[in-house]
C-alpha cells in the first residue's frame, strides 16, 4: 500500500501556487462557478495469499469561482453498496485561512439508479462557509469486496476540470482489462510502465470543459470521456489461471452462477395456474402471451436491491406465492411458468436499457446491462417478455430496450446475442378521424382517437392513477385541438384491458374563436393539431437528440359546408421526405365538404447531430404548411339564372 500514499502526495503536490488564484480561474472560466483542481484516483490491485484485494484512493480539490450565493453549490456525496466499503472520509472548507471540517453526513438510496445490479446508497454531506476564493476538499479511500464490480472514471463534470488523474497499480500476476470510449478528441491520454513487479495504468485529462445541457440528450455515457477497468484473470502461486472477465463467455458463466438456484421443482400451484392458461389455447404463441399477460396482471412489479439480491433473482415458488418482485422475478416467474408447461424454447435474459450505449461485443462486464427479461423464440423471431411493463403488448419489447443488445442464456454451455428491434413508427400510431361543423360562429364536432403500441401505453400509464375532474382535465390537454378555446364536451374510452386492441377515444368538443369571417367569406385552418410538441434543436449541439420511441400521427379532418357556401381557396398539397421523418398533407374536396389528410412520421430514437438542420427543415415547413387556411365564401344569388 506504500505505493497508493507516495502517488496521493505527489499528486496533491501537482499546483504550483499561482494557479491558486481564484482570479486566475474566474477569468479562465468565465461562465463557470466552480472549477474541479484536481481529481486523483489511485487504485492498487494486489494479489495477497492468491486473493485479489483492492484498494482505491480517491481526492478531489475545487474552488468556487463566483460571489453569487445562489450559485454555489454545497452539496457533496460518494456512492457505495454493499460491494464496497467506504473509509476515511474527510470533507473540508477552506476559506479565508480557515478551515472547516464537515460533519453532518447521512446516508440515502439512490433513486436514480434503474441498475439492479447492487443496492447503490449515497452518502450525503453539505460543505459550508462558502464564499468566493473557497476551497472544497474531499478525500476517500474505497475497498472492492466484489473483484468483478470495480469501475473506471467519466473524465467530465458539471464543472471545469484543471486535472483528472486514474492510476492503476497492479501486480503483474494480474491481467487487467480496460476500453475507453468517447475519446475522439483525445482528452485522455495513457501511459503504461512497469515497476519492479507491479504494472501502472495511467489516464490523464487536462482543461475539460464541462459538460452542457441540450434538449433530449441521452445519458452522460454516451458523450463523456470515460475509462472502465475490469479484471480478466489472475494467476495463483501454484500457476493455476483464474478467469474473472477475459471474454463474453466468462460473464455468461458468472450470470449462470447467479441463476443456479432457481432451477428448482415448481410448485403445483405454479403448474396448475400454468396448465389451465395454456389450455385456453392451442397455438403456441397465444398460449405464451396468456402467461405473459398473467404474470403482467398478477404479479407486482417493485424494484428493489439488497446485495447480491440485486443480482440473483428470487425462488420462482416465492415469487409466486408473493405477488411481487423485481425485473429478475419476473423474468424468472415468466421462464418457470412456460417450461413448466413444455414451452422450453424461452430463455433468461440480460439486457442494459437505454441509459447504457454499450455491447457484450464491447466490453464484456456487468457495466453493459442493468435488466433481465425472458425471450421467447417462434420461427426465427424473438418476443422480448418484460414483466415490469403492464401495458406493453405481447410482441413489442419495452421501450426503453429497443436496439439494445441481449444475451441469452441458451444452455449451460450455449449463450445468443441477439438484438432487439427498433419498433415501426406505423405500429406507435395516433389516428385522429374528426367532423366539424360551423355552428354559430364555433367550430363544432365528433372525433375518434386509436392509440397503438407505445402511443397506446403512455397514455394509460399517465391515466392510470387520475379519475374523476383529473381524468377529464388531464384527457382535455391530450385530446385538444385548434386553441386553447377548446372545450371537451363528454368523451368515451373503450379497450383499456384488452392489450391486443387499439385504445378509442370517442368524443364531441367546440372551439371558440378559431374561425375568421371577413364579409362573405370564411377562413378555416383545419389543421387541428399545431405539433407544439416538435421542437426545433440547437445548430450547435453536442450530442444526438434522444426520443423514447418512433410514432406515427394520422389525422383526417373533414369540414362540412355550410349551405349556401363554396370553396373558395385550398392549399396546396405538401410532402417532406426522410429516412427519419416525413409528412404527407393532402387537401380534397366535394360538394359538400372539404377533408385534410396528414400523415407524420418520426422514425428515429436517436437522431445524430449532423442532421439536425434537416430536422430544424422539417419542422419549419411542417409548422408553415399547417399555418395555411381554406377559405370558403357565401354563393351570391345570379337573378339571370
Amino acid at each position: 500500500m506504500k505505493y497508493l500514499y507516495l502517488l496521493l502526495f505527489i499528486a496533491n503536490s501537482w499546483i504550483a501556487s499561482s494557479q491558486n488564484d481564484v482570479n486566475y480561474y474566474k477569468q479562465k472560466y468565465p461562465n463557470a462557478n466552480e472549477v474541479f483542481l484536481k481529481q486523483v484516483q489511485i487504485m492498487e490491485i494486489d494479489l495477497e495469499k492468491d486473493k485479489l484485494n483492492i484498494i482505491s484512493n480517491k481526492r478531489e480539490e475545487s474552488l468556487i469561482i463566483t460571489d453569487d450565493v445562489n450559485k454555489i453549490n454545497s452539496k457533496g456525496n460518494v456512492t457505495f453498496s454493499s460491494f464496497t466499503q467506504i473509509k476515511d472520509l474527510e470533507a473540508k472548507t477552506e476559506f479565508q485561512n480557515k478551515k472547516y471540517d464537515v460533519k453532518n453526513f447521512r446516508i440515502v438510496r439512490d433513486k436514480n439508479s434503474r441498475t439492479f445490479h447492487d443496492d447503490t446508497k449515497i452518502k450525503e454531506f453539505d460543505y459550508f462557509q462558502l464564499g468566493f476564493g473557497a476551497k472544497k476538499t474531499l478525500q476517500y479511500t474505497t475497498q472492492y469486496l466484489e473483484p468483478n464490480l470495480i469501475s473506471g472514471e467519466i473524465f467530465i463534470e458539471n464543472y471545469p476540470i484543471e486535472y483528472k488523474e486514474i492510476k492503476i497499480i497492479v501486480d503483474k500476476n494480474v491481467e487487467l482489462g480496460y476500453k475507453v470510449f468517447n475519446n475522439e478528441n483525445q482528452i485522455i491520454q495513457f501511459t503504461k510502465e512497469e515497476k519492479g513487479n507491479k504494472i501502472i495504468y495511467k489516464w490523464v485529462g487536462k482543461d475539460i470543459q464541462p459538460y452542457k445541457y441540450e434538449v433530449g440528450m441521452p445519458t452522460i455515457l454516451y458523450y463523456a470521456p470515460l475509462v472502465e477497468i475490469y479484471i480478466k484473470s489472475y494467476t495463483k502461486n501454484n500457476g493455476e489461471k483464474v478467469t474473472l472477465l477475459n471474454a463474453i463467455e466468462d460473464l455468461h458463466k458468472l450470470y449462470q452462477n447467479y441463476t443456479k438456484n432457481i432451477y428448482e421443482t415448481p410448485t403445483q400451484e405454479i403448474l396448475k395456474t400454468a396448465q389451465e392458461l395454456k389450455s385456453l389455447h392451442s397455438n403456441e404463441i397465444d398460449q405464451v402471451k396468456e402467461i405473459y399477460y398473467w404474470v403482467k396482471d398478477n404479479i407486482k412489479y417493485i424494484a428493489f436491491e439488497d446485495g447480491y439480491g440485486g443480482f440473483i433473482p428470487r425462488n420462482p415458488n416465492d415469487v409466486f406465492v408473493k405477488r411481487y418482485g423485481d425485473c429478475k422475478d419476473m423474468a424468472v416467474i415468466i421462464y418457470t411458468m412456460l417450461r413448466s408447461v413444455g414451452i422450453n424454447n424461452v430463455y433468461l435474459t440480460w439486457i442494459g436499457s437505454r441509459e447504457k450505449p454499450f455491447t457484450y461485443d464491447q466490453i464484456p462486464t456487468q457495466m453493459v446491462d442493468d435488466h433481465m427479461i425472458a425471450t421467447y423464440q417462434n420461427d426465427g423471431v424473438n418476443y422480448f417478455l418484460d414483466g415490469t411493463s403492464k401495458e406493453t403488448p405481447f410482441g413489442y419489447p419495452t421501450s426503453f430496450i429497443q436496439g439494445k443488445q441481449a444475451l441469452l442464456h441458451k444452455s449451460k454451455e450455449e449463450y445468443e446475442l441477439v438484438m432487439v428491434p427498433i419498433v415501426n413508427p406505423e405500429k406507435n400510431k395516433l389516428s385522429g378521424n374528426i367532423e366539424i361543423k360551423i355552428i354559430d360562429n364555433k367550430l363544432a364536432g365528433t372525433a375518434t382517437a386509436t392509440l397503438t403500441g407505445y402511443v397506446r401505453e403512455n397514455l394509460l400509464n399517465d391515466l392510470k392513477d387520475l379519475s374523476g375532474f383529473q381524468k377529464t382535465e388531464f384527457l382535455k390537454t391530450q385530446l385538444q385541438l385548434g386553441n386553447n378555446k377548446f372545450y371537451l364536451e363528454k368523451y368515451d374510452i373503450k379497450n383499456q384491458i384488452d392489450r391486443e386492441k387499439q385504445l378509442t377515444i370517442d368524443y364531441n368538443f367546440n372551439i371558440d374563436n378559431y374561425i375568421i369571417s371577413a364579409g362573405d367569406e370564411i377562413f378555416v385552418n383545419l389543421f387541428l393539431t399545431k405539433f407544439d410538441e416538435l421542437k426545433s434543436l440547437n445548430l450547435k449541439r453536442n450530442v444526438d437528440y434522444h426520443i423514447d420511441n418512433t410514432s406515427n400521427l394520422v389525422q383526417k379532418v373533414k369540414l362540412i359546408i355550410p349551405k349556401g357556401y363554396t370553396v373558395n381557396y385550398l392549399p396546396k398539397n405538401d410532402a417532406f421526405q426522410d429516412n427519419n421523418f416525413s409528412y404527407s398533407v393532402v387537401y380534397s374536396k366535394n360538394v359538400d365538404a372539404v377533408e385534410l389528410t396528414i400523415d407524420v412520421k418520426i422514425n428515429f430514437l436517436a437522431l445524430k447531430k449532423e442532421d439536425t438542420n434537416t430536422w430544424n427543415n422539417f419542422i419549419a415547413r411542417l409548422k408553415e404548411t399547417a399555418s395555411e387556411s381554406i377559405s370558403i365564401i357565401k354563393i351570391k344569388f345570379n337573378p339571370l339564372k
